[in-house]
C-alpha cells in the first residue's frame, strides 16, 4: 500500500483523493484551506491542516511515499518537497513547458490555440519545471470559454491521475523507474498578477481574435484573477458577458469601418471588427448590474472610436501596479466593517453637499509636524467610542489618472483596529501604518466584485458612509468634496493643519455635523495633549455640550400641582367648563358636569363596597361612556384602578386580577364570566347607570396615594404591576403641558386602557378641557373617509414594519428568516427603517422576542437602515 499527501484545493483534488482510496492506497493527510476539501476530509476521517500551519512539522511525524499537488496556488516549501520517499507530483492545466504559471486556459484561448493539454510532473524548486510524468491532450473548440476548457482539463486530469496511479504501482512492483520527459524551453509563462490590462475590446482587430479574447476571459463561476472583457463606449465602460459571430451578409458587414454599430436592441449590440462583426450580449456595469444595450445611446452606423494610445499607455502603467494587490482588496472588501452613526441616514439619491470648515488650534499645530495621522486617529477613536471598538473601515479617497478613473475604485476601505484601552499614541501609530499600506496597495479595478465568489456570492454591504480625503481646502468645490459613496467626509489639508467636513444634508443635519465635528475636535486636542492616555479615556465632550447635559438639562425643577389628585384636577375643569362636551362615543356624549355627576354616583357605590385609599378596583369595561364613568368613579372613591382590557386573552386577565388582588371588579353584565372574580366583589355598571350625584365624595385621599396599577407587557418574563401615585400623574400632566401645550381641542382616544399612554388620552385631556372622542374596537370609519392629501415634494420614505397575528401555518423559523432577509433587502434598497414589534402578551409581536434582541441581531447584518421598535393600534 502506498501512502500519499494531498495539497491544494477544489473538486479535482477531492476526486483524485477518492481515486487514490479506490485503488486501495492510504492518505496520510491533506493540506488545504478549501471548504469543499475540508468537508470531504471530515466526512472521510482524513487528517487535514490549513496551509498557514507548519506543514513540514506536521508531515514529518512519519514517512509517506507521495506528495500530490492538485490545483495548488501556493509555493510549496522546499522542506516539504523533500519529505516524500518517492516523488512530489504536481498537476498543471497546461501543455508544459508551454503556459506554465497561472491562468493557462485563459491565455491559451486568448492566444487562439486549438490544442491544449494537462500535465502531471515532478515538483522541484523551480515552479512548473520538473520532469513530465504524464501529459494528456485536449482539443479547444471555437466556442470554448476558459471555464469550459477548465472543466475539460479537470476531467482529463482525473483520467490522467487514474493512469498515473497505475504507473506508480507498476514502478514499485517492477522496480523499473517510469519514463519521464525533461521539459524544454518555456513559452507563454504568466504570473498570477498578469492580465490584459483593463480587458478593453479593440475593434481594429480581427473578429476571431476578439471572439477568443472574450471567451478567454470568461471564467464562469470560478474566481477570475484576470479581468472581464469590456466595451469602451461614449457612455462608459461596460462588461461583456457573451460574444457570438454576427449572422448576416459577410460582404455587407465587411464593407463598414471597424467599430461601426451594425445593430442594437434590448438584448445585444452588434459591432463591426476589421474583418467581420460580433454580437455582444449580457452586458453589465463594472459592478455587475444588468444593462439593456438599447439604453446606451448608440445608433446604427455610429462608429465607436478606438481607445487612444495615451489611454492604453496610462492603463497599462497603472494596472501593472494595481493588479498585484488585488487579493488584498478582495479580502478586505469581503469583510467590510463600516461604522454606524445614529444621526446619519444614508440614501441612494442625489446628494445636497455642504461644507463645515474647522481651524486647528495653532498651539496644537506648532511643532507637532504632520498631524494627518492624529486627525484620522481622533475620528476613528470617536467612532469607536460611540459605536463599537475593534476593526473600523472608512472610505479613503484615492487619486486615479483622469483618463482611466472610471475603471478603478475612487476609494478604498481604510481599516483601523481601534483598541480603546491603548494610548492615543499607539492608535496614531496604527493609523500611520495603515496609511503606508494604503499608499503601497493603491486601489483596485471596479470589476473585482464580479470576479470573486467571496464577493459576488454574498450580499454586498452598502458603501462606507464615512470617508477621508487629503486635499487642499482652497477652492474645493462642495460637489467634489465627498468621497464617492460616502455621506460624510473628513477633508484633511496642510498635513492636518486645517480640516473640513463635507456632508450630504439629505443624510445628516447641519446641527448633527457640527456636534460630530465638535466632539472630534475635542478628542483630537486631548489626544495631542495627552498622547499616553488611553483613547477610551480622552475627553470627548465640548464644554458647551457638557454644561447642557450636566447642568442645563438637569435643571428640570418646575412647579406643578403636587398636592392635587387626578380627579380633583378634573373637578376644577368641571367648574371652569361645566357645559362643554367632555366625552363622545358613537354619537352619544356627556358634558363635563354630566360626567362628573355620574362618576360621583359610581363613587358612592364603590365606597359602599369598601373602596377607599390604596384599595384596588379592577375595571374591565368595553370602550364606551361607561368606561370613563367607571374609571373616574374609582378615583373619586379614593381607590386605584387596575385596567383590564376585555379584548385581552382570558389567561392574561386572570393573571392580572390574581396578581393585583383587586378587592372589587367593575365590569359589564355580558362580560361576567370572562374574568374569574375569585375574591373580588363584582359590580356591573349597568345596575347603576342612572345614579348621579352633585356632591363629590370625600375619601381622604392625597396625592401620595395610588391612582392606578398598570401591568407591563411581559417582554422580560411575567408581566409586572407598576403602582402609580396621583402626584406622579400630576407631574406627568405638567410635563405634557410643556411638551405639546394645554390648549384644548378635540382628541381621538385610540389606546387601550391597559397601555400607560391612555392616561394622557383620557385624563390629561379631561383636566385641560378637551373633548374626547373614544374610538370603539370596531370603528374603522376614519379609514374610509376621503380627505384632501397634500403631496410633499420630498421623496417618500419607505420602511418595513413587522407584525403578525400568529405563527399560522408557517414553517418553524420562517418568521426569523423573513425578518433577516427583509432587513437586508431594506438596507440595500434605501428603506428608511425596519420596525420590529414591542412584544406584548397577546398575538401582536408574538413571532419575535424583545425588540432589543431583534434590533441587536439586525444591527449585525445591516449598515445603513435605521432600526426601530413600535406598537400598532388596531
Amino acid at each position: 500500500m502506498m501512502s500519499g499527501v494531498f495539497i491544494g484545493s477544489g473538486r479535482l483534488l477531492v476526486a483524485c483523493a477518492e481515486a487514490w482510496l479506490e485503488n486501495g492506497q492510504r492518505i496520510y493527510g491533506i493540506i488545504s484551506d478549501c471548504p469543499d476539501v475540508s468537508a470531504w476530509s471530515n466526512a472521510k476521517g482524513v487528517s487535514r491542516i490549513p496551509t498557514s500551519e507548519d506543514q513540514a512539522a506536521w508531515l514529518g511525524r512519519e514517512p509517506f511515499d507521495y506528495l500530490f499537488s492538485v490545483v495548488n496556488h501556493t509555493i510549496t516549501p522546499a522542506e516539504v518537497l523533500a519529505l516524500p520517499r518517492r516523488r512530489a507530483i504536481n498537476y498543471h492545466d497546461s501543455p508544459l513547458p508551454n503556459y506554465a504559471g497561472f491562468n493557462a486556459t485563459a491565455w491559451a484561448i486568448i492566444d487562439g490555440q486549438t490544442q491544449h493539454a494537462v500535465t502531471w510532473h515532478e515538483m522541484s524548486a523551480n515552479v512548473d519545471s520538473g520532469a513530465i510524468l504524464l501529459q494528456r491532450p485536449i482539443d479547444i473548440s471555437e466556442d470554448d470559454t476558459a471555464f469550459a476548457l477548465g472543466a475539460k482539463c479537470a476531467e482529463t486530469g482525473l483520467d490522467g491521475f487514474r493512469q498515473l496511479i497505475k504507473l506508480l504501482i507498476q514502478e514499485i512492483s517492477t522496480g523499473a523507474a517510469m519514463p519521464v520527459k525533461v521539459q524544454g524551453t518555456r513559452q507563454g509563462f504568466h504570473l498570477r498578477s498578469e492580465r490584459p490590462d483593463l480587458g478593453l475590446i479593440d475593434f481594429q482587430q480581427r473578429a476571431a481574435t476578439i471572439h477568443a479574447f472574450v471567451r478567454g476571459l470568461d471564467l464562469g463561476s470560478d474566481d477570475n484573477w484576470m479581468c472581464r472583457p469590456k466595451l469602451h463606449l461614449p457612455s462608459g465602460v461596460f462588461v461583456v458577458g457573451h460574444v457570438a459571430f454576427a449572422q448576416g451578409s459577410s460582404a455587407q458587414i465587411s464593407s463598414v469601418p471597424a467599430g461601426s454599430v451594425v445593430a442594437v436592441d434590448a438584448l445585444g449590440l452588434t459591432v463591426a471588427a476589421s474583418d467581420g462583426a460580433l454580437r455582444f450580449s449580457s452586458l453589465t456595469t463594472l459592478e455587475g448590474a444588468p444593462i439593456e444595450p438599447a439604453t446606451l445611446g448608440l445608433r446604427v452606423g455610429q462608429i465607436i472610436a478606438p481607445v487612444s494610445p495615451e489611454f492604453c499607455a496610462a492603463a497599462q502603467a497603472f494596472d501593472a501596479k494595481v493588479t498585484k494587490n488585488e487579493r488584498f482588496w478582495v479580502e478586505r472588501l469581503s469583510s467590510l466593517r463600516g461604522p454606524v452613526i445614529t444621526d446619519l441616514k444614508p440614501h441612494g439619491g442625489a446628494a445636497e453637499v455642504a461644507l463645515e470648515r474647522r481651524a486647528i488650534n495653532p498651539a496644537l499645530v506648532s511643532g507637532s509636524g504632520d498631524l494627518s495621522s492624529a486627525v484620522v486617529a481622533a475620528l476613528v477613536a470617536y467612532l469607536a467610542r460611540v459605536g463599537e471598538s475593534g476593526e473600523i473601515d472608512i472610505a479613503l479617497h484615492k487619486a486615479v489618472p483622469a483618463q482611466i478613473a472610471s475603471s478603478y475604485a475612487a476609494s478604498t476601505p481604510l481599516r483601523i483596529n481601534v483598541d480603546l484601552s491603548a494610548d492615543f499614541a499607539d492608535l496614531r501609530a496604527r493609523v500611520e501604518a495603515e496609511l503606508a499600506i494604503q499608499n503601497r496597495r493603491i486601489t483596485y479595478a471596479r470589476d473585482v466584485v464580479t470576479r470573486y465568489n467571496v464577493l459576488r456570492n454574498n450580499p454586498q454591504p452598502a458603501p462606507l458612509s464615512i470617508g477621508v480625503r487629503f486635499q487642499a481646502l482652497d477652492g474645493v468645490a462642495p460637489g467634489d468634496a465627498l468621497v464617492p459613496g460616502a455621506h460624510l467626509t473628513l477633508i484633511i489639508a496642510d498635513k492636518g493643519g486645517a480640516i473640513a467636513w463635507a456632508y450630504d444634508r439629505k443624510a445628516i443635519a447641519d446641527e448633527a455635523v457640527r456636534s460630530f465635528a465638535d466632539r472630534v475636535d475635542v478628542l483630537l486636542a486631548a489626544g495631542l495633549q495627552q498622547p499616553a492616555l488611553p483613547a477610551g479615556q480622552l475627553d470627548i465632550m465640548p464644554a458647551i455640550e457638557r454644561k447642557r447635559l450636566l447642568v442645563d438639562w438637569q435643571d428640570t425643577s418646575t412647579s406643578y400641582a403636587s398636592d392635587r389628585c387626578v380627579h380633583e384636577l378634573f373637578e376644577e375643569q368641571v367648574a371652569r367648563t361645566p357645559d362643554a362636551v367632555a366625552i363622545v362615543f358613537e354619537g352619544k356624549s356627556l358634558t363635563y358636569r354630566e360626567l362628573d355627576q355620574r362618576a360621583n354616583g359610581m363613587a358612592e357605590v364603590l365606597r359602599a363596597r369598601g373602596v377607599g385609599p390604596e384599595v384596588l378596583v379592577a375595571v374591565c369595561i368595553e370602550r364606551s361612556l361607561d368606561l370613563m364613568v367607571g374609571l373616574m368613579g374609582v378615583l373619586k372613591a379614593g381607590g386605584a384602578y387596575v385596567p383590564l382590557d376585555p379584548v385581552y386573552p382570558q389567561s392574561r386577565l386572570s393573571m392580572m386580577l390574581e396578581d393585583s388582588k383587586a378587592k372589587v371588579l367593575l365590569t359589564q353584565r355580558h362580560l361576567v364570566g370572562r374574568v374569574p372574580t375569585r375574591e373580588a366583589d363584582l359590580i356591573c355598571v349597568e345596575d347603576h347607570a342612572g345614579l348621579v350625584s352633585e356632591q363629590s365624595p370625600r375619601s381622604g385621599i392625597t396625592a401620595d396615594n395610588l391612582a392606578y396599577v398598570i401591568f407591563t407587557s411581559g417582554s422580560t418574563g411575567r408581566p409586572k404591576g407598576v403602582m402609580v401615585r396621583h402626584g406622579n400623574v400630576s407631574n406627568f400632566f405638567t410635563g405634557m403641558d410643556a411638551a405639546i401645550g394645554a390648549e384644548p381641542g378635540v382628541w381621538l382616544a385610540v389606546t387601550s386602557i391597559s397601555f400607560d399612554i391612555s392616561v394622557l388620552e383620557l385624563f390629561w385631556t379631561l383636566t385641560r378641557g378637551f373633548e374626547i372622542v373614544i374610538q370603539s374596537e370596531s370603528d374603522r370609519a376614519s379609514q374610509s373617509r376621503k380627505v384632501s392629501i397634500q403631496v410633499s415634494k420630498e421623496p417618500m420614505a419607505f420602511g418595513l414594519f413587522y407584525f403578525s397575528a400568529d405563527q399560522g401555518g408557517a414553517a418553524h423559523g420562517s418568521a426569523y428568516k423573513l425578518l433577516l432577509e427583509g432587513a437586508k433587502f431594506a438596507d440595500k434598497h434605501d428603506f428608511s427603517a425596519v420596525w420590529t414589534p414591542e412584544r406584548h402578551f397577546h398575538a401582536f409581536g408574538g413571532l419575535y422576542p424583545n425588540p432589543a434582541v431583534t434590533t441587536a441581531a439586525l444591527a449585525t447584518i445591516t449598515s445603513r437602515i435605521a432600526l426601530r421598535a413600535g406598537s400598532i393600534v388596531l
